[in-house]
Formats: C-alpha cells, structure tokens, sequence
C-alpha cells in the first residue's frame, strides 16, 4: 500500500497486505485499484498468499494478529492467534 508500505519495519510489520491504489504516469491516484479490494474474504486469500513462502498459521513461529471492524473481517479474525474486534472511529 502507498501509505502503509514505509510505516511496516517503523512499526515492527513483518508485512503489509492492503488494497493497492493505481497511480498514474503524472504521479495522481486514478481512483482505480490494482488487484481486488482487500475485503472480507480476500483479506484470508492475501494472508495465506504472503504466508506460503514465509510459512503457515500453524506453524509455532508465526503468530498471527489481527484487527478487524465490520462483520467483513470474521473470516480474518477467525485466522488469527490473537484477534481484536475494535470499533469504528467515531462510533460508540
């Protein structure tokens, strides 16, 4: 991701799977995506992509965290060692 791609070694990500905006030849996003939108079920296809050459979810090294705020992420958190269900900014 754009964004999220340098914050990952500050904050200790071993990686970043998120939705990848297209940015053109004059450097401006176009408002279309490369690749599918990192939602609901794709969030799982991503994971387990990115863990096929780093390894699997059951394997005693990788410890898998996740962070989730809609009923879009279910499939996520049900992968994860240690999921957190977190509110939306805003929401109370």
């Amino acid at each position: 991701s754009t964004y999220l791609d340098p914050l990952a070694p500050l904050l200790g990500f071993d990686a970043v799977l998120a939705t990848t905006p297209e940015v053109g030849p004059d450097g401006r996003f176009t408002g279309r995506l490369i690749g599918r939108n990192c939602r609901g079920i794709e969030k799982v296809n991503r994971l387990r992509a990115w863990l096929g050459p780093h390894g699997s979810e059951d394997e005693p090294e990788c410890f898998i965290w996740a962070y989730g705020d809609s009923s879009g992420d279910a499939e996520l958190l049900a992968m994860a060692h240690e999921p957190h269900r977190v509110r939306r900014a805003g929401r109370r």
